[in-house]
């Protein structure tokens, strides 16, 4: 018993000596500038395991660590409160291949995608079947390629569309439809008789089973959102803080403010500054859009390049009106065809927000102007919706629940 008070004794005395402290493997070798030192291939340091409120009952030193099992992480107290070490800055990375990858403060990422084929693009006007550039560009080029119109010498004419279908024309009238300039279009047939399309929000009709709206078009629906979320408010307190107001009235006052931005410089680019004031521009014109010419066999590689190529190959097409009952066709070699003859096309109003179009052949297609059918863009609003229904029940939704927490 006396020889191990002496070795305690001991081994106190060299510990308050030297003022360094080696657990665990190898206890006889201590870097020099150890306080204390944990060498171990089998253990591991468990830190103080408390939950929030008993954290929040501790006020230690400046530097104190805790590991908070509410939260699933360590907390450092700066002095005046305890902060986590699990929050990170957001960032956006340009991955050199037409793609972004952004990354939020919960370390959640999402690829930004510049390239063509991740483009919309909005088909309304043209009637094309793609709904992105790349798809887009690939569908004008194939068709350029292969179209024709042949005089068959006997007052028919050969017309070889770009599947490869040929279709022969017996008759050659041509129907027309104007823009109004008001949101309307004007429909003419060949025999002179008219109809109004109008695409104003007035006129769209609005599905307002799934939001519980009351409004059956798009403008009362848009109107009557914006009514509902008129009291959401923020405001700048002057000091630091913002005094956040819901559509309910209720107002938070929010301390920590610092955020990331994005600034659109109105010239197809914008501006990204990061919550440490690092910045990235994103570029969106056509010049720096890639394109894939894979399937189109086009030499350009960005979007700038692939649409002015097609348009110079495509710039001698014409169709023009001899005053007479004919026509001038010239395709895109130079090799002009007059057309002679003359057929009737219908376009029918079916009361529900539909057109039935009839072309010369009897072959029929429905013009679907109802806001579930409306293309909607979604790359400016960030909201998952790729049609008008779609976006106004996405919006209605959203500001049904808005709330700071």
């Amino acid at each position: 018993m006396k020889k191990l008070l002496i070795l305690s004794s001991f081994l106190l005395l060299s510990i308050s000596a030297l003022g360094q402290v080696k657990i665990g493997d190898n206890p006889n070798t201590i870097d020099g500038s150890s306080l204390l030192e944990l060498e171990s291939t089998s253990k591991v340091l468990v830190a103080t395991r408390v939950s929030t409120s008993q954290m929040n009952a501790i006020t230690p030193l400046s530097g104190g660590l805790v590991f908070n099992t509410d939260e699933n992480c360590f907390f450092q107290y700066t002095g005046s409160n305890w902060q986590s070490l699990c929050q990170i800055a957001s960032m956006i990375v340009n991955n050199n291949d037409g793609t972004y990858t952004y990354t939020d403060a919960n370390g959640n990422s999402q690829i930004i995608d510049t390239q063509a084929s991740a483009n919309p693009y909005d088909n309304t006007t043209s009637g094309l079947a793609a709904t992105n550039v790349q798809d887009a560009i690939d569908e004008i080029n194939a068709a350029a390629g292969t179209v024709a119109l042949v005089d068959n010498g006997d007052g028919t004419y050969d017309f070889t569309d770009a599947s490869g279908t040929t279709t022969t024309i017996a008759d050659t009238s041509i129907s027309t439809l104007v823009d109004n300039a008001d949101g309307t279009y004007t429909y003419t047939d060949e025999t002179g008789a008219t109809q109004v399309i109008d695409t104003n929000a007035s006129a769209n009709p609005y599905d307002n089973t799934t939001s519980g709206l009351a409004a059956t078009n798009v403008q009362d629906a848009i109107d009557e959102i914006n009514a509902a979320a008129g009291t959401v408010a923020l405001v700048d307190n002057g000091d630091g803080t913002y005094d956040f107001t819901d559509a309910s009235g209720t107002t938070t006052t929010i301390a920590d403010t610092s955020i990331s931005t994005l600034v659109d410089n109105a010239d197809g680019t914008y501006t990204y500054t990061d919550e440490t004031g690092a910045t990235q521009v994103i570029d969106t014109n056509a010049s720096a859009n890639p394109y894939d010419n894979t399937t189109s066999g086009l030499t350009a590689t960005n979007v700038q390049d692939a649409i002015d190529e097609i348009n110079a190959a495509a710039g001698t097409v014409a169709l023009v009106d001899n005053g007479d009952g004919t026509y001038d066709f010239t395709d895109a070699s130079g090799t002009t065809t007059t057309i002679a003859d003359t057929s009737i096309s219908t376009l029918v109003d079916n009361a529900d927000g539909t057109y039935t179009y009839t072309d010369e052949t009897g072959a029929t297609q429905v013009i679907d102007t109802n806001a579930s059918a409306n293309p909607y863009d979604n790359t400016t609003s960030g909201l998952a919706a790729t049609n008008v229904q779609d976006a106004i029940d996405e919006i209605n939704a959203a500001a049904g629940t808005v709330a700071l927490v």
